[in-house]
């Protein structure tokens, strides 16, 4: 597994987490984007956004953030 393979677990891992499931458990990551372009973009792009499972995930360079895309108050 490469440095770049590693951000799409990581992203993952972090909606896992937030949603109380496993991994394994959650739509495949590639219904929303194509991970071999993320891995591609991450290598080059400053900042990547996008949604995945109703989470605004942002990757900035090695940093990967997960926020809800709705309130806490609106879930």
């Amino acid at each position: 597994m490469t440095e770049r393979d590693s951000i799409i677990y990581e992203i993952i891992d972090h909606v896992a987490k937030r949603e109380g499931k496993r991994a394994e458990n959650l739509p495949a990551l590639t219904k929303t984007i194509d991970p071999d372009a993320l891995k591609i973009l991450a290598s080059d792009a400053e900042r990547i956004e996008f949604t995945y499972l109703g989470y605004h995930v942002v990757v900035a360079g090695e940093d990967v953030q997960v926020h809800n895309t709705e309130s806490d108050d609106e879930r």
